[in-house]
C-alpha cells in the first residue's frame, strides 16, 4: 500500500455520528415532511444525502437527486434535464414538461426529491420542483451551507455539526483500513475541528508526501508536522466565499487570537462579525466577564499564520497587534476559560490546550538556551512529555544541563525526571533506582525527595511494596514542596493498602499545607470516596474536579479526574456517559514519554464497557493498547483482568472468567495493592461463589478498612446464603451509596427467592428499592451478561448449527448455498472464539430460532 488513500473500500455511504439525524430525516420523509439539511464545507452533506437516498430506495421509493451548480445558472432546468425530467417527446424542454415529469413520477409511486447544494440550483428548476410539490406534496430534502437562505419549503431542520473525537476516529479507521495512533488522531481532530471532509483532506495531503505511514502493528501515524502546502488550497476553499472585509476580520483574528469581541468590534463592523458567525467560521469562547473569538476550523489559522501575505489588510492587523503589544501577538488562548466550553466541544478544548502548550514550549526552549539550568530542564521536559518528543531530544536536554545552576530542589527534580525516563524508555527499574541514589549526596536538603520518588517509581512499575513502607516520612527542615510530595505518596500507599481512614487523615494534612485546594486534591477526594463506598458522592466530586481541570487546561489533571468519574460511573452501573468521557481523553493524545496510570485505567474501563455494550471488537482494540496497571493503581481501580474475564464470561466460559479475576486479585494483593486486589477477588465471586473462596476473601477483607469492600462483601455473602432479609438490607445500603447496579442485583435476588410468579416478583421489587430512572438504567448483570455481536443471518445459522443441523440442511432451509453457510459459521466461531462446531452449543441461549427475529442481548445469571 503506497499511501493511506489506498485503504478506502466500498461504495456505500458511512454515517458515523449521524445515526440520529439520519433516522429523523427518514422518519419525516416517510411521513411526507420536507427536510432542510445544513452543514459547513466538508461536514458530509453529500454523503448524508446519499445515505438518505439509499434508505429510501431500499423501501422502493423513487428518488430524484439533483445538484445545484452556479456555473449552470445560464442554462435553466439543466439539472432536471440531466435526470431526464422535462424532456418532451418532441424534444422541447419547457417548464410545463418538467412539472409534468415530476408529477408523473409522483403518481407512479412514492417520490422524494433530493437537492444537494440547494443554494446553487437555478430558480427555474426550483420553480418546477415547488409547483409539482404543491400539487402532489412529495417530500423535498435539500442541503445547503449554513449562511445561505433557507428554502421556501418548510419542515425538519437538520444541522450536521462536527463529529466528536470517537466518531471521527472511527470514521478515519474505516476509511484507512486500520487504527490511527492516538497522538496523530488527536492532532487531526484538533486541526479539523471534527469536520470529517477536512480530516480526510489533511490525511490525503500528508499521505501524498509519504509522511502518513503504517507501523508493523497496522497503526497509521504522521512523520513530522501535520502540514503540507497542499492544504493551502483546502484552507482557501473555505476563505473563497468571503468578502474583503470578512477576510480582513479573519486575518486579524488569526494574527492575534487573544482578541476578544469588544476589541474586535472597535476595528471590524458588527455586521461582518455576524456574517462570519453565520458562516460558522468564527465562534466566541467566554472567559469570566470577557470573551475570545476563535476561528473554526483551526487549519485556517495555521494557513494564515504560515502565509501572512494572504491576509489582505495587513496594515490593520499590524495596528491591532501593536495596540496590544508585541508580547501578546500569537499568545493563543491565555484568557479563554475552557470551563465555559460546552462539554461536547472537545475539539475547541484540545485546540486551546495545544495552543497554550505551543506557546509555553517556545518560551521554555528560549529560557533553556539562555540558561541550561536544572530548573529550566525540568520545566521543559514536563511540557515535552505530552508531545511527540523523540529520545534524542530528551537525551540532548539531560546531557546539556549545567548542574551548578539552580537550587538543590531543581537538581533533585531533574534527577527524578532522568530516573523515570530511564525506567520507562531505557534500562528498567533497577538501573533507574541506581541513578536516583547515586546523586543523592549532591542534593543537600532536597535529598529526601529521592526516597519518596524511589517508592513511587517502584509502585508505578509493579514492584512489591511492603506495608511497613507506607509511613513515608522526611526529616525536619525538608523543603515544604518535598514534605507535601511525601505525604501525597503516603496517601496513595494508604489508599492502595485499603487504609481508608489513614488516607483521609493524610489528605487533611495535605490540605493544611496548601493555601487552597488544588485539582489533585479534589481528584484524591473522589478516589477516597470510592474506596469508602460512597460512589454517588464520588461522582459529584469527580465532576467538579474535572471541570476545574478543564478550566486550568491541565492535561494530567483532566486524565486523573476523568478516571475518577469513569470509575464512579462504572461502579454505579451507568455506562451511557463513559464512551464520551473516554473519547474526550483520547482527543488529548497519548502520554508520549512516561505512561500515566490514569490513562491506562481509562482505557481499561472503556474496554470493559464496550464489551458490556456488546461491542467486543472495539474492546479488543482498546485492550491491545492497555498495559497492566498492576500495583500502581491508586485505589479500587479495576485491572485489565476484568476485561479479559468479561470476554470469557460473555462466551459462557465461567471457569476461565473466575480464574482470571481470582489470579489477578491474588497477584495485586501480593504486590501491595490490597484494595484493588480485593476488588478483583470480589468480582471473581460475582462470577462464581463457593464457601472456600468466600471464606478466603472474608479473611483478607479484615486487613483493610474500606466501605466499598464491606458493602460488596455483604452482597456476595447474602447472595451465597440466599438470605432474603440480608439481600433486602444490602440492596437499600447499596442504593444509598450509589452502587445502583449492585442494588438492583440484590433486589432482584431477594424477590426471586421470596416470590413465585413473575407478577409477584415485579410487585415486590418496587418495595425493596425506591423506583427511579437511575436504578432502571443501571447494569445489574455485569459478568452475567452474555454478548455475541452477530448479524441476523449469523444468528440464524449459529442457532441451527448449535441444534445439530448439518450445513446442507441449514442451506436448504434458508435457501442459501452451502458455501455461504460455511462462511457465516466461520465468522460466528471466530467471534465466539471456539475452534470446534459442537462448542457453539454453549452459546445456544444467545442465538435465535431461524424463524424468529434477532435478539442481540440475552443476559442470564452465571
Amino acid at each position: 500500500m503506497s499511501d493511506a488513500r489506498a485503504s478506502q473500500t466500498g461504495n456505500s455511504p458511512r454515517m458515523r455520528g449521524r445515526a440520529a439525524e439520519l433516522d429523523a430525516t427518514i422518519a419525516h420523509v416517510l411521513s411526507g415532511w420536507n427536510v432542510d439539511v445544513t452543514g459547513v464545507i466538508g461536514a458530509g452533506r453529500s454523503t448524508f444525502l446519499r445515505a438518505v437516498s439509499h434508505r429510501l430506495s431500499d423501501r422502493d421509493w423513487k428518488v430524484v437527486q439533483l445538484t445545484g451548480l452556479a456555473a449552470l445558472h445560464e442554462y435553466p432546468l439543466v439539472a432536471l434535464h440531466i435526470r431526464d425530467i422535462g424532456v418532451s417527446r418532441d424534444g422541447r424542454h419547457g417548464v410545463a414538461a418538467a412539472v409534468r415529469g415530476l408529477c408523473d413520477l409522483s403518481i407512479a409511486g412514492p417520490l422524494c426529491v433530493i437537492v444537494d447544494d440547494a443554494e446553487e440550483l437555478d430558480n427555474a428548476s426550483w420553480a418546477v420542483i415547488l409547483a409539482a410539490h404543491a400539487d402532489h406534496e412529495f417530500p423535498i430534502v435539500s442541503a445547503r451551507r449554513p449562511d445561505s437562505p433557507a428554502p421556501q419549503h418548510h419542515g425538519l431542520r437538520v444541522t450536521l455539526t462536527p463529529l466528536g473525537y470517537e466518531d471521527l476516529s472511527a470514521a478515519m479507521c474505516e476509511r484507512l483500513g486500520g487504527g490511527v495512533a492516538l497522538e496523530t488522531m488527536s492532532r487531526i481532530f484538533a486541526k479539523s475541528a471534527g469536520i470529517v471532509g477536512l480530516a480526510n483532506a489533511i490525511v490525503d495531503a500528508v499521505s501524498a508526501e509519504g509522511r502518513f505511514v503504517r507501523d508493523r502493528d497496522g497503526e497509521w501515524s504522521v512523520i513530522s508536522e501535520l502540514w503540507t502546502p497542499a492544504l493551502a488550497g483546502v484552507a482557501e476553499e473555505r476563505l473563497a466565499p468571503l468578502t474583503g472585509p470578512e477576510r480582513d476580520a479573519v486575518g486579524l483574528i488569526a494574527l492575534d487570537p487573544h482578541t476578544d469581541v469588544e476589541e474586535l468590534r472597535r476595528t471590524v463592523e458588527t455586521g461582518v462579525l455576524e456574517s462570519l458567525e453565520r458562516r460558522e467560521l468564527i465562534r466566541v469562547a467566554f472567559a469570566g466577564s470577557g470573551s475570545a473569538v476563535v476561528i473554526s476550523p483551526p487549519l485556517i489559522v495555521e494557513y494564515l499564520r504560515r502565509e501572512r501575505s494572504k491576509i489582505a489588510n495587513r496594515g490593520v492587523a499590524v495596528r491591532l497587534v501593536t495596540a496590544h503589544g508585541e508580547d501578546r501577538a500569537g499568545t493563543g488562548f491565555a484568557s479563554v476559560d475552557p470551563g465555559a466550553v460546552p462539554p461536547a466541544d472537545d475539539a475547541l478544548l484540545v485546540r486551546m490546550i495545544r495552543e497554550r502548550r505551543r506557546r509555553t514550549i517556545g518560551e521554555l526552549q528560549h529560557l533553556w538556551q539562555l540558561e541550561p539550568s536544572a530548573g529550566a530542564a525540568v520545566r521543559l521536559l514536563d511540557e515535552l512529555q505530552h508531545t511527540d518528543v523523540v529520545r534524542e531530544r530528551v537525551d540532548e536536554i539531560l546531557s546539556g544541563v549545567v548542574w551548578g545552576l539552580g537550587s538543590d530542589l531543581d537538581r533533585a527534580e531533574l534527577v527524578v525526571r532522568r530516573a523515570w525516563w530511564e525506567a520507562y524508555t531505557g534500562r528498567g527499574l533497577d538501573a533507574a533506582l541506581t541513578l536516583l541514589h547515586a546523586d543523592a549526596d549532591m542534593l543537600g536538603l532536597a535529598a529526601p525527595l529521592i526516597r519518596v520518588e524511589a517508592i513511587c517509581l517502584r509502585r508505578s512499575l509493579g514492584d512489591p511494596i511492603g506495608i511497613e513502607e507506607v509511613a513515608v516520612t522526611v526529616p525536619s527542615g525538608t523543603p515544604l514542596a518535598i514534605v507535601e510530595r511525601a505525604i501525597d505518596e503516603r496517601f496513595t500507599l494508604e489508599l492502595m493498602f485499603g487504609l481508608v481512614g489513614d488516607a483521609a487523615a493524610s489528605l487533611e494534612t495535605i490540605r493544611g499545607l496548601r493555601s487552597q485546594s488544588t485539582v489533585d486534591v479534589r481528584s484524591h477526594e473522589a478516589m477516597l470516596l470510592i474506596a469508602d463506598g460512597q460512589v454517588r458522592e464520588a461522582e459529584h466530586r469527580a465532576r467538579h474536579a474535572r471541570e476545574q481541570a478543564r478550566r486550568e487546561l491541565g492535561v494530567g489533571e483532566i486524565r486523573e479526574t476523568t478516571h475518577a468519574l469513569m470509575l464512579a460511573l462504572l461502579f454505579q452501573g451507568r455506562y451511557e456517559e463513559i464512551p464520551h468521557l473516554h473519547a474526550s481523553v483520547l482527543a488529548l493524545g497519548e502520554p508520549a514519554m512516561i505512561p500515566e496510570p490514569a490513562f491506562r485505567a481509562i482505557q481499561t474501563i472503556a474496554a470493559l464497557v464496550e464489551i458490556r455494550r456488546g461491542r467486543s471488537s472495539t474492546a479488543d482494540e482498546l485492550l491491545r493498547r492497555v498495559d497492566e496497571p498492576g500495583a500502581g493503581s491508586r485505589s479500587a481501580g479495576i485491572s485489565s483482568a476484568w476485561v479479559r474475564a468479561q470476554l470469557a464470561a460473555s462466551r459462557a466460559d465461567i471457569d476461565e472468567a473466575f480464574a482470571m479475576l481470582w489470579e489477578s486479585g491474588l497477584d495485586r494483593w501480593g504486590r501491595g495493592a490490597r484494595l484493588g486486589g480485593l476488588v478483583d477477588l470480589l468480582a471473581a465471586l460475582d462470577v462464581r461463589c463457593d464457601e472456600v473462596h468466600l471464606a478466603e476473601v472474608e479473611r483478607r477483607a479484615r486487613a483493610v478498612d474500606s466501605g466499598l469492600v464491606t458493602v460488596l462483601l455483604a452482597l456476595v455473602r447474602a447472595s451465597f446464603t440466599e438470605s432474603v432479609d440480608d439481600l433486602q438490607d444490602v440492596a437499600q445500603r447499596l442504593e444509598k451509596l450509589g452502587l445502583y447496579g449492585h442494588a438492583r442485583s440484590a433486589a432482584r435476588a431477594a424477590v426471586t427467592l421470596a416470590c413465585g410468579s413473575v407478577a409477584e416478583r415485579t410487585s415486590a421489587e418496587s418495595h425493596v428499592l425506591e423506583e427511579c430512572e437511575i436504578l432502571a438504567g443501571a447494569d445489574a448483570e455485569r459478568f452475567a451478561r452474555r454478548h455475541l455481536d452477530l448479524t441476523p443471518r449469523e444468528a440464524q445459522i449459529a442457532r441451527a448449527a448449535s441444534l445439530g443441523m448439518s450445513n446442507a440442511d441449514i442451506a436448504q432451509q434458508l435457501v442459501i448455498s452451502v458455501r455461504t453457510v460455511e462462511s457465516h459459521l466461520h465468522h460466528v466461531m471466530r467471534k465466539a472464539r471456539v475452534e470446534r462446531r459442537h462448542e457453539l452449543a454453549a452459546f445456544s441461549s444467545l442465538f435465535v430460532d431461524p424463524e424468529d427475529g434477532l435478539r442481540r442481548e440475552f443476559p442470564s445469571r452465571a
